[in-house]
């Protein structure tokens, strides 16, 4: 249940070499480690197709595509079926019949999971056509001790243009911490846009499954990852992030409940050193304290102030 410690060992895992496959690509020599690209649709009919022509015109073509819907009811599901039929007849297509969120689709696919590297995208936001390749070689080239890759990411409004301005944009204070262990530094505050990220499968196994009960799944997951290797940071926007009224991260509601979510996101990583179970009960306190104040949750936001003050750590 979420608001447990996870049990996840200290240990960080070390990684060999890239295993190869037997497709043929320029770029490396002949070979190229296995990618998984998942794209992940709800409600994107007038999205999804740019985001799949992203993925097909990668310079470092991925060995496996993995399109899902959960349950929209737009011409999404049709979208995604003509497309797959015209430009990749061997994608693995996974259509929901009852809407399940997020973690729980994702969980849904994760057996079919083949590539050594693994990305999972929202069927609104769409890549750079070099985003695998350097992604990858960022990974490998880091060293045994990486299993996670993030970057920049550039913002684009509904219609697809430029708005000017990026993810880690100095003026607006989100430095990118860069590469190594970066656990607490995401217990501090989570910096890394998620459509930007590319683990190795290895890692996101080692982590478990993502949590159904969150809406903030993704932070957590990246959070049980850090546990286990280190990032490495690509200083470019590789990523087109679609930010539009229509997004689920603009609705005031999924606002509400992410704030919930990342509360026990946070206390679920308690236990790991001193520094970051102060950490943790800074930032629980305080978004328990602004959930009291705004009438969100008040029984479970004055147990998350007293647990808060209990430990002595604010």
């Amino acid at each position: 249940a979420h608001g447990t410690v996870l049990a996840i060992s200290g240990q960080r895992v070390a990684f060999g070499a890239a295993r190869m496959s037997d497709a043929k690509t320029s770029g490396w020599g002949g070979t190229a480690p296995t990618t998984t690209v998942v794209i992940a649709s709800y409600h994107h009919e007038q999205y999804v197709v740019e985001a799949l022509d992203s993925v097909a015109a990668q310079t470092l073509r991925p060995t496996q595509l993995i399109v899902t819907d959960d349950a929209s009811t737009d011409r999404s599901q049709a979208e995604i079926t003509a497309w797959t039929q015209r430009r990749w007849p061997r994608a693995v297509l996974s259509f929901s019949q009852e809407n399940l969120g997020l973690p729980a689709t994702l969980n849904r696919v994760r057996s079919l999971l083949t590539g050594e590297f693994v990305v999972i995208m929202s069927a609104d936001d769409r890549m750079r056509e070099d985003r695998i390749e350097r992604q990858v070689e960022a990974i490998v080239g880091a060293g045994p001790a990486v299993g996670m890759c993030y970057s920049d990411a550039e913002e684009i409004d509904e219609g697809g243009a430029m708005l000017g301005h990026r993810w880690f944009d100095a003026d607006r204070r989100r430095a990118a911490p860069g590469s190594g262990d970066l656990f607490a530094a995401m217990v501090h505050r989570p910096f890394i846009p998620a459509p930007t990220v590319m683990f190795r499968r290895a890692v996101l196994e080692a982590a478990g499954t993502y949590d159904e009960q969150l809406v903030a799944e993704d932070y957590d997951m990246f959070l049980r990852m850090s546990r286990l290797a280190e990032w490495v940071f690509v200083d470019a926007p590789l990523v087109f992030r679609r930010v539009s009224s229509a997004s689920l991260s603009a609705s005031e509601a999924y606002s509400n409940d992410r704030l919930a979510s990342s509360v026990h996101v946070l206390r679920k990583h308690l236990g790991v050193s001193p520094e970051t179970d102060y950490d943790i009960a800074r930032h629980t306190s305080f978004a328990a304290e602004r959930r009291y104040r705004n009438g969100l949750a008040p029984d479970v936001a004055q147990s998350e102030l007293r647990a808060a003050f209990e430990q002595r750590r604010i």
